[in-house]
């Protein structure tokens, strides 16, 4: 089966809709990640930052190595979060979402997270001084307010500290250190920089395995890339005490886990979508779908992914309510987003909502 060609531009900011008779409209960019062994052949290109997703998705069925697919995918994929027609199909639908949470971070978020708690129960009256002074001279203070409670893990404080900050009172720094000394919970600091020096340590080895299973495809084995995963290997027999490390994780996964929950709760919050960090001790098809998809849809800007593309064509009466989500979270991170939807079910008053509209 080959799926139609088409083209498509997916600029830095823009929300394309495409609409399509085709029954099979989920297969047409070819974003199925989760049936990468199926025969479907792509053609066409949805362009964005000079890359074809078209060929990374086409890329993604040649990396059929030792079942690893998801893994590869999210290397592959890199920046784009792909939402399928039934969000219920990213989930392990037996477990309750905060079991798997993690899941859904890779290793450059958890360690960004991880880091934000080290910098929080860290943090020195000198660094209060440069965030007030880079107040002061920023242009979108709000949007600097932002970026700063979330590098510092204390996102839930934004209003307080926005209000502090733009006082211009001579006690800001006063207030602004107890305002963020109050956020520390005495969080074993060892604990946590143990596991997020072995992410990083899992960050570097994944990413050469990726570049070796790639060499290998393509002109047989890298003698080099294995030497450097050999070592690598070796480094991490000799850097990681894994036994202290099995017996702390789960206390520090547990802090992370904890500090992402309240991360994407006061995001979604702050930008005006209403969410009930309750609803994760609850298993995926016991939540409404409108909450997958805040999930979701969450998760991919905190991750800080810039393309989003999402088949709605099984919840083609969510889409007014999916692309408000997405608008919201745009408002301090950009990212192009191209929506799925059938053409003879998406609502007819969705069609101001939208930059371009594309029928295929």
């Amino acid at each position: 089966m080959l799926i139609g060609n088409i083209t498509l531009s997916l600029s830095e900011n823009c929300e394309i809709l495409l609409t399509s008779a085709n029954n099979n409209i989920s297969l047409i960019p070819g974003i199925f990640i989760f049936d990468v062994f199926n025969s479907y052949r792509y053609s066409g290109s949805v362009m964005h930052g000079g890359v074809n997703l078209i060929d990374i998705i086409s890329n993604i069925k040649k990396f059929r190595v030792n079942g690893n697919r998801i893994g590869i995918a999210a290397y592959v994929l890199g920046d784009v979060l792909c939402i399928p027609s039934n969000p219920l199909d990213l989930f392990d639908l037996g477990n309750e979402i905060y079991s798997q949470i993690l899941d859904f971070l890779p290793y450059e978020s958890r360690i960004d997270i991880l880091n934000s708690v080290i910098r929080r129960e860290m943090i020195k009256i000198t660094e209060i001084d440069t965030i007030i002074k880079d107040f002061d001279s920023s242009q979108e203070k709000r949007e600097f307010t932002f970026w700063t409670c979330k590098n510092f893990g204390v996102m839930g404080l934004f209003s307080e500290i926005y209000e502090v900050l733009d006082s211009g009172k001579p006690d800001r720094r006063d207030l602004l250190a107890s305002l963020i000394i109050r956020k520390k919970t005495g969080a074993n600091l060892a604990d946590i920089a143990v596991l997020r020096d072995y992410y990083r340590h899992r960050l570097d080895l994944d990413r050469l395995m990726y570049l070796y299973k790639k060499s290998t495809m393509d002109s047989g084995k890298d003698r080099d890339l294995i030497r450097k995963i050999e070592n690598l290997k070796r480094r991490e027999r000799k850097d990681f005490d894994f036994i202290s490390l099995n017996l702390t994780k789960p206390y520090s996964e547990g802090i992370l886990k904890d500090e992402f929950i309240e991360l994407l709760a006061r995001e979604l919050n702050l930008m005006g979508i209403t969410f009930n960090s309750g609803l994760y001790s609850k298993r995926p098809s016991e939540i409404p779908v409108s909450d997958l998809y805040k999930f979701i849809i969450g998760t991919g800007f905190i991750t800080e992914k810039t393309v989003t593309i999402v088949d709605l064509s099984l919840n083609p009466g969510i889409l007014p309510e999916v692309s408000e989500y997405i608008r919201r979270m745009k408002s301090v991170q950009a990212m192009a987003c191209l929506y799925l939807c059938k053409d003879d079910k998406f609502p007819e008053s969705a069609i101001h909502l939208f930059d371009s509209i594309v029928d295929i």
